[in-house]
């Protein structure tokens, strides 16, 4: 029995183009990075969509096996669309391809791992708890601090996740995906929640970028932020070193310290003042009418003078 020849596609031919343009095509490699430069021919595009479309699938494949133990099976369809914002920035093509592939590998493994293990353990009675037994005599406004608290354990779980999907294998574009987020970041930052992602997410990439700018922030925020970078130079050297049956609870003692660092900035609860009524109006109380004011429906009309008006 003979095997079935596959007859793989045939690029288009190239008479559109110039001399120049097509000797550059014939000889220069393709990469996923050029799936959708207008620079380039069709068919140049077309293969390098295959190309980037074939690293997604392989990320995809490698992120469902990280979330569930196990390979997913040949039919299983995948939650993640492919992240095409990438390639349209104006990063370089191959690390912008790079950063898709990551971004889309990262949603694959979000979509199927739905557990946050930090803000499980940080929760609200553990950190009305931490409320209480770290600032005893001005203690700042606990609905401030739960907000605060919410803002840290989300950058710790996105850390987390990140840190989990980079040393799996075939995930190394995820790391790409983190240095793209950390060039989207606004510097300086004006809000406590962009310092903690600063700080907690890209500590290595965008703290001498920071402490360069540290003049240009809010005085209220640059104590914020000496405060907390203290807590992170003690941390983050130790982020990597530590193991995967460790580094839960390695998190959660960070989380805690850093919560409650930058907890202490914030304001004290503000008394609630009652509320005044409006004065009641007196219904029938006279009032002064306007001279020019117009007459109301339904009034009697003066009597015309004789001889005039």
């Amino acid at each position: 029995m003979s095997k079935r020849k596959i007859l793989k596609p045939v690029p288009p031919p190239l008479e559109h183009l110039d001399g120049a343009t097509v000797k550059r095509e014939s000889w220069r490699p393709i990469h996923a990075g050029e799936a959708f430069q207008r620079s380039h021919s069709f068919s140049r595009q077309l293969l390098a969509q295959r190309l980037y479309y074939a690293a997604v699938r392989s990320a995809q494949k490698a992120a469902a096996t990280a979330a569930l133990g196990h390979p997913p099976g040949r039919q299983e369809s995948m939650f993640a669309k492919a992240q095409l914002g990438q390639l349209y920035s104006d990063l370089p093509a191959r690390f912008a391809a790079q950063a898709g592939v990551g971004h889309t590998a990262f949603m694959e493994f979000d979509r199927r791992v739905q557990s946050r293990p930090i803000a499980s353990q940080l929760g609200d009675e553990r950190m009305k708890a931490l409320h209480e037994s770290s600032f005893r005599a001005a203690a700042p406004d606990l609905k401030a601090f739960l907000r605060l608290a919410a803002l840290c354990t989300d950058a710790l779980d996105t850390r987390l996740t990140l840190r989990s999907l980079g040393r799996e294998r075939g995930l190394a574009a995820v790391e790409h995906y983190r240095v793209f987020l950390a060039a989207q970041q606004p510097m300086p930052p004006t809000t406590t929640g962009q310092m903690v992602r600063a700080l907690v997410l890209f500590a290595d990439l965008l703290q001498p970028l920071v402490d360069r700018a540290l003049d240009q922030l809010h005085p209220h925020l640059q104590l914020q932020y000496r405060a907390a970078a203290s807590v992170v130079r003690i941390r983050e050297p130790l982020f990597d070193q530590v193991c995967d049956a460790e580094v839960t609870r390695f998190m959660v003692d960070y989380g805690e310290q850093l919560i409650a660092t930058l907890g202490s900035f914030l304001p004290p609860p503000q008394p609630i003042l009652p509320r005044l009524a409006p004065p009641a109006r007196r219904r029938g109380a006279p009032g002064r009418a306007r001279a020019d004011a117009p007459p109301q429906r339904g009034a009697p009309r003066a009597p015309a003078t004789p001889g005039g008006g």
